[in-house]
């Protein structure tokens, strides 16, 4: 528990303090470091928050196309 209240102290002082993120998934308020070379990540993690917002966007894309038949 030291060790990580140390390296909430030393990001709280550091420049990089700007780079923290809240997660943009609905479901997710998982606060990140942003150390993307671009600053734009939108994300806590791939294999967690971008696959089920992924799905999620599929799914309501389908329900609102509604059925397709293939003749």
């Amino acid at each position: 528990m030291a060790l990580i209240a140390q390296d909430a102290v030393d990001l709280l002082l550091s420049a990089e303090i700007r780079r923290v993120r809240v997660c943009g998934a609905d479901r997710c308020a998982l606060r990140f470091l942003d150390r993307s070379p671009a600053r734009n990540r939108r994300w806590c993690a791939m294999s967690r928050c971008v696959n089920r917002t992924k799905v999620r966007l599929h799914q309501a894309r389908v329900r609102q196309s509604g059925p397709t038949t293939d003749n």
